[in-house]
């Protein structure tokens, strides 16, 4: 009884892992617009940006992003003379 147990908490599983992942893709691009609007604040980005977010054993979300930059950005000196 037990083998029939295990296969109906494996397919529960993979029924919720797979509502979860199921707009994996219109995530990722939400997440890449907005990282890649905080980066260009600080970094002259080059080239397309990777963001990826996956799912681990454990059904925890791995967010991981590639983001290439010529230089950064300069800011503005806060003088210390108050």
């Amino acid at each position: 009884m037990s083998s029939i147990g295990e296969k109906q908490a494996t397919r529960l599983k993979s029924v919720l892992v797979g509502d979860k992942t199921q707009d994996n893709k219109r995530v990722c691009e939400l997440l890449k617009s907005e990282l890649v609007n905080v980066l260009e604040e600080y970094l002259c980005l080059q080239g397309d940006q990777i963001v990826k977010l996956e799912m681990n054993e454990d059904g925890e979300f791995v967010v991981s992003m590639n983001a290439k930059a010529s230089r950064i950005k300069n800011f503005g000196v806060i003088s210390s003379s108050f």
